[in-house]
């Protein structure tokens, strides 16, 4: 099996060459504000939201349908974070209703500096492309359709067009004061159960699937554009009692247990990881059911990653001390009949244990992040609660014993 070796820090030499990328995505961008190029064809990709045009719509959209076409186009509601997302209103003509095509979609893209830098250095843009084309049509799970998916690297476009959840299921999205239930806790261990089952050890990570990154390369390239091991202290430090004491005091071992832990998803078995499950990335249906979006960060791995950092994320720590052990006892039930293969309670309990400081790894850095980093990114109150979450299961399992 191939081996990641992963750095500890960003050197100078990585430094110099986010600097250098952002340079040249500036100038890119630059150069589109002053010829201002729009999108019409299907290979296009559009600057922005406000470039996108009725033409190029019907040509991702409308594809399949004998005469259809979108009329017109309206932005609707949005927000930005590391990606920058808009609902399209959109006519169509008789050719175009009749055929039931959606009156709204979401879009998710890379409009500006910050979103074609975030895109870029980590690639996210490509997790998703991937996922919406290859992956969501072959499981039955509660996500998003994916219309059309296009990325550029070398300007840092990029843009997703998604269904609209509010539109078709009446979703609401999580947030800390979502409580979820145990019926709810069994959805995300059976949705989590079904990608990483129908994955596991899959001939085609050889084959088509091969271009899906493995997630230690992907953290790795993190470390070093980003110099995650510098933010993640700072937001150690800055969460102060939010952090369990007892973890605290050992706190010059964390980052190594990131980096091992981490480590860890080239020597175990891989399957396709989502990789950043926390709440804010799960919905509920008007129908109560749960569904996962945010699939950016789509990655090969060991199915632990998604496991541990879905029940600290999701649940209050008094439930997930209640229901932890039922929970990853239905996982691997559900996972051994997609899968065919029988994993040992033990096993999955150590590897849950070893998988807590990836989770705590993405907020540390996100409670005290970079000046480059987008400004709305995540909330701090909700950066706050997701670290006490993930730090008080590090205390609860004695993860730092676990490596």
């Amino acid at each position: 099996m191939t081996t990641t070796t992963l750095p500890d820090r960003a050197t100078f030499a990585d430094t110099l060459g986010t600097t250098a990328l952002a340079a040249r995505l500036g100038a890119r961008l630059l150069l589109e504000k002053v010829l201002r190029p729009r999108p019409y064809s299907f290979t296009d990709i559009p600057c922005n939201y406000e470039s996108v045009t009725p033409e190029w719509l019907t040509a991702v959209l409308c594809r399949d349908v004998d005469g259809a076409a979108v009329t017109s186009v309206r932005l609707g509601r949005g927000s930005t974070g590391t990606s920058a997302r808009r609902q399209l209103l959109l006519e169509y003509n008789d050719a175009g209703r009749r055929a039931g095509l959606p009156a709204s979609v979401f879009a998710k893209g890379t409009p500006n500096l910050i979103t074609r830098i975030a895109g870029t250095v980590s690639e996210s843009m490509t997790g998703e492309a991937y996922f919406y084309r290859q992956i969501r049509p072959e499981l039955s799970i509660e996500a998003p359709t994916g219309y059309h998916s296009a990325f550029d690297l070398g300007s840092g476009r990029s843009i997703h067009l998604l269904e609209d959840l509010v539109e078709t299921k009446g979703a609401t999205f999580c947030t800390p004061e979502t409580h979820v239930w145990r019926t709810q806790a069994e959805e995300i261990v059976a949705l989590l159960a079904t990608l990483h089952g129908s994955y596991y050890e899959s001939p085609r990570f050889a084959a088509d699937l091969a271009h899906i990154v493995r997630w230690p390369v992907e953290y790795g390239r993190m470390v070093r554009t980003v110099d995650l091991k510098k933010y993640h202290h700072r937001g150690f430090d800055k969460a102060g009692d939010a952090i369990p004491p007892s973890v605290r005091r050992r706190s010059a071992e964390v980052w190594p247990a990131i980096i091992r832990s981490t480590a860890l998803h080239d020597r175990l078995a891989q399957t396709l990881v989502h990789c950043d499950v926390h709440l804010g990335n799960w919905y509920i249906t008007v129908g109560g059911t749960m569904g996962l979006l945010d699939w950016q960060c789509l990655a090969r791995g060991h199915w632990s990653r998604d496991l541990a950092y879905a029940l600290s994320a999701t649940l209050t720590i008094d439930d997930r001390r209640a229901w932890e052990r039922d929970l990853i006892a239905l996982y691997l039930d559900l996972f051994g009949a997609h899968s065919g293969v029988t994993i040992g309670f033990d096993e999955a309990w150590l590897r849950y244990r070893q998988q807590m400081f990836g989770a705590l790894a993405f907020w540390t850095p996100t409670y005290a992040p970079p000046a480059f980093a987008p400004k709305n990114m995540q909330p701090p109150a909700t950066a706050l609660e997701m670290i006490r979450r993930f730090a008080q299961a590090i205390e609860d399992l004695e993860s730092l014993d676990s490596l």
